[in-house]
């Protein structure tokens, strides 16, 4: 085992220009004589393997005054579960248990995910059961153990904004429905004149993200099936595998589309004559990333969308 000393291991990162994770001071992170290989020993969250198989350089960095033992200093990547000791003071004067703390770190990474419900024009016989559909979807994505964190409803029915949200407030108080929402009504736009439906959806999608404050968001048409453990998936693909993307893509549809927020602003979204998924594809494979890009029937378990 090379062992390094702090100063030669962040003379590496300089040199490399790389981010890193230093485990020093993390309540997870735990020192250990240098025969000890098995990086689970080294951090109760179980990410130092996870994160060398991902692409991390694991170093190991000489534990101050004790030349026989090592911590360990994330090379490449960031890890976000790094905590101090200021945060388990914090969490412990919040009357969380110490031996809780680990999940309550878990929880803070949770993924930050806005959700998009479309209903866009039909029948006019069907418009209440559709609505119903909706707030169907909604409970459905709220009553996951991860929940996204706003719900942003595009009206572009025809059904009008007072109806709409008269409708919707009181399904939502029968359902029980908590998490915040808000309606985007489509009247009279540019958006109508579109030639297909997921035209409409896509530019509606543009419309919506002007309010949302998430780190992700993604999208469902109102009268499509929602896979069970949605959000879970995802979150585990990027907190328990730790895998990256900056869009998963179902595939056939929108149904299921999940967007990095800030990769959908920086490329202006759906304007400019390509979709945001041509605009990600197109520059993930002019920077060789293309695993940036994930289908949906690879995150998720359940096959309802596929």
């Amino acid at each position: 085992m090379k062992i390094l000393t702090e100063e030669q291991a962040i003379l590496k990162t300089a040199e490399e220009k790389s981010i890193f994770t230093m485990c020093k001071g993390c309540i997870f992170s735990s020192s250990q004589t240098n025969d000890v290989e098995d990086l689970s020993e080294y951090c109760s969250t179980g990410k130092l393997t996870k994160l060398q198989e991902n692409g991390a350089e694991i170093l190991n960095i000489e534990d101050g005054d004790n030349p026989e033992k090592n911590i360990k200093l994330v090379n490449r990547r960031v890890c976000n579960m790094l905590r101090g000791e200021d945060w388990k003071e914090a969490r412990l004067s919040e009357e969380h248990k110490e031996e809780d703390l680990l999940e309550v770190a878990k929880n803070e990474t949770n993924i930050k995910c806005a959700a998009i419900l479309y209903m866009g024009e039909g029948s006019t016989k069907h418009q209440e059961s559709r609505m119903y559909s909706l707030c169907c979807a909604m409970k459905s994505l709220e009553i996951e153990k991860i929940k996204p964190v706003e719900f942003s409803i595009i009206n572009n029915s025809g059904v009008g904004p007072y109806e709409f949200l008269s409708y919707v407030r009181k399904k939502c108080k029968e359902m029980d429905i908590q998490t915040p929402w808000k309606m985007e009504y489509i009247s009279g736009s540019h958006i109508k004149e579109m030639a297909t439906e997921e035209e409409r959806i896509l530019a509606c999608i543009d419309v919506a993200m002007k309010s949302i404050d998430a780190v992700y968001y993604c999208v469902f048409i109102e009268s499509d099936t929602i896979p069970p453990n949605y959000l879970v998936d995802i979150n585990n693909f990027i907190n328990e595998n730790l895998q990256r993307f900056l869009a998963i893509i179902p595939e056939k549809g929108i149904s299921g589309l999940c967007v990095q927020y800030r990769i959908h602003k920086q490329l202006s979204g759906n304007r400019g004559g390509k979709t945001i998924i041509e605009k990600i594809e197109l520059l993930s494979s002019e920077q060789k990333c293309t695993q940036l890009i994930q289908p949906l029937s690879k995150v998720i378990s359940s096959p309802s969308l596929l």
